[in-house]
C-alpha cells in the first residue's frame, strides 16, 4: 500500500483499488439564497470522488426527506424545492461521503413573503365629526416585516401636530379632525418580496351633517331639543 496526497492505492497480485476522497464544487464557501414565497429553488452539490460518493442532504441538522415539494435529483447532486414556503427557511448542508472521506457544502436559505393586508386593494369609507379623533389602520404582515408609507390624495404624509403614526406606521391617528382632513388616504406596505395597498375615503363633517348621514331629520333634532 502506498499513499500520494489524499489518494490511497492498494496493490495486490490480481487487482488494484484507487480511492479518492469526495470533492464538492464550491464546498469551501457558505452560500446565501433569498427566494420569494412560492418560487422554485435549486441547491447544487456537484461531487466527485472514487468510489462515487453518496450524497446526503440536511436541513438544520435533520435529513431532508423527499415529498411535499422537495425532490432530490441526480443521485443527490441537486435538491429541488418546487414552491418555497416560509418553513423552508433554514441552514442546508449536503454531505458527500465515500470510504476515503467526506466533503460538504452549506447554504443559508431565507424565504421572503410579500406583504399581506386585510381588505388589500379595496376602498374603506370612514366618517368622523369635526374636532373628533379618527384612527386608520394598516396592519401588515410579511417577511421581512413590511415598511409602511401613508399618502393623502397621492401625496406622502408625514407626522405633524394633528397626525401621528403608531406601531411602525400601522396606525394613522388624527387628533381633532378638520374639514381639511377630508380626502383619500392610502397605505402602502412594502418589502423585498412585493407591495400591498389599502385605501380609505375619509369624510369630516360638522355635527348636523353627521346626524343627517345617520338618518336624522331637522324635526328629529328639534324634538330632541325640547
Amino acid at each position: 500500500m502506498w499513499r500520494e496526497g489524499n489518494s490511497c492505492r492498494y496493490l495486490g497480485p490480481e487487482y488494484q483499488i484507487l480511492r479518492v476522497p469526495p470533492f464538492v464544487e464550491g464546498g469551501d464557501e457558505l452560500l446565501d439564497y433569498i427566494v420569494i414565497l412560492h418560487s422554485p429553488l435549486e441547491l447544487d452539490c456537484s461531487a466527485t470522488g472514487t468510489p462515487s460518493p453518496t450524497i446526503t442532504w440536511l436541513k438544520d441538522g435533520q435529513p431532508v426527506e423527499e415529498g411535499a415539494g422537495h425532490k432530490i435529483l441526480l443521485n443527490g447532486q441537486k435538491l429541488l424545492i418546487s414552491r418555497a414556503q416560509v418553513s423552508d427557511t433554514g441552514h442546508y448542508k449536503c454531505v458527500a461521503a465515500n470510504k476515503a472521506g467526506e466533503h460538504e457544502r452549506e447554504f443559508d436559505v431565507t424565504v421572503h413573503e410579500p406583504p399581506s393586508l386585510e381588505d388589500a386593494g379595496t376602498m374603506l369609507n370612514e366618517t368622523v365629526v369635526v374636532n373628533n379623533p379618527i384612527h386608520l389602520e394598516c396592519r401588515a404582515s410579511g417577511n421581512p416585516l413590511p415598511a409602511i408609507t401613508w399618502y393623502k390624495d397621492n401625496r406622502p404624509l408625514t407626522s405633524s401636530a394633528s397626525a401621528t403614526f403608531l406601531n411602525r406606521g400601522q396606525v394613522l391617528q388624527i387628533e381633532g379632525a378638520q374639514i381639511s382632513d377630508t380626502g383619500i388616504y392610502k397605505c402602502v406596505a412594502a418589502n423585498t418580496a412585493g407591495t400591498a395597498e389599502l385605501f380609505y375615503s375619509l369624510q369630516v363633517h360638522v355635527i348636523w351633517k353627521a346626524l343627517q348621514l345617520l338618518g336624522f331629520t331637522l324635526d328629529d333634532f328639534k324634538a330632541r331639543s325640547r
